[in-house]
């Protein structure tokens, strides 16, 4: 009787460890604004009738918010191994809105070119590489300032890997996070940081009455201010987050939040391999007064 045949041991594929990921959070760029940030300089196209293209300069404090973005960006150290996740959370342009006069460009198509220049600086100053496995996202803002524009610049990243979202939700890791323009306020004085916390908690509860997993890290926008609070609920702690702008106060922003500071800047932090977020930091430009 011959021997019984033996099969080959099958040796799984190993499996590919995760990458550690940075994650940068910008928003509120409302490029076009005379207040908000601006290059050294900008070559647009000719404007209508005319043949020559168009070299504008920013001005002193807007290219203060340039130089401070692109500054920090590249300060910020890439350690082995990690890739950088990089949101834009609404607000790319300034728009034509309740009739101002506080422009530094004033046609839409202009505005698009600004955010675009804007964007493809900060991401050759953190070294965005495709092969890296880096990601790119944009969300929606507020439509009397952009209204259908922002698509349109994320479009032109596609090759990129682009993507675009009212609501986004993201995973990174095992990481869950959810970012939108309009979300929780930061507040201000002694209640700062509670509305945060109140709308992570009242989120918790909404996932957990219709069966849906929290996320650990909530984004919101569009108040100009950074704020950053938690909620802990059976052992595990959720954060949120409200980024500040790169924008400085404008006549309509006096009226709507008097006396409150507005925070020039972005927001980082980091995700393990394994889906841990921490080392959250706000990258504020000093300002006086």
């Amino acid at each position: 009787m011959g021997k019984a045949k033996t099969k080959a041991a099958v040796v799984a594929p190993a499996i590919k460890a995760a990458k550690p990921a940075q994650v940068f959070v910008v928003s509120d760029v409302h490029a076009g604004s005379d207040r908000s940030i601006f290059p050294p300089v900008i070559t647009l196209p000719p404007m209508t009738g005319d043949n020559e293209k168009r070299d504008i300069a920013g001005k002193p404090h807007q290219v203060a918010i340039y130089n401070h973005l692109m500054d920090t960006a590249r300060a910020i150290e890439m350690r082995n191994g990690e890739r950088r996740i990089i949101l834009f959370n609404g607000d790319l342009i300034e728009g034509l809105h309740h009739h101002t006069i506080q422009l530094s460009l004033l046609q839409v198509t202009d505005m698009n070119l600004l955010a675009i220049r804007i964007i493809e600086d900060f991401l050759d100053a953190v070294k965005f590489s495709v092969k890296n496995g880096d990601e790119l996202y944009f969300t929606s803002g507020t439509e009397i300032h952009t209204g259908f524009e922002e698509g349109a610049i994320s479009d032109y990243f596609s090759a990129l890997g682009s993507q675009f979202r009212d609501e986004l939700r993201l995973n990174v890791n095992g990481c869950d996070i959810w970012m939108t323009h309009h979300w929780a306020n930061v507040g201000k004085g002694h209640n700062e940081g509670n509305s945060i916390t109140n709308n992570l908690r009242a989120l918790y509860f909404d996932c957990l009455k219709e069966g849906r997993n929290m996320p650990n890290v909530v984004i919101g926008s569009h108040y100009h201010k950074a704020g950053f609070s938690s909620y802990s609920q059976r052992w595990q702690t959720y954060y949120g987050i409200v980024t500040p702008s790169l924008q400085l106060p404008t006549r309509h922003g006096v009226r709507a939040a008097p006396f409150q500071r507005r925070d020039i800047g972005f927001v980082t932090f980091d995700i393990t391999d394994t889906g841990s977020p921490h080392n959250f930091q706000r990258h504020l430009m000093p300002q006086g007064g």
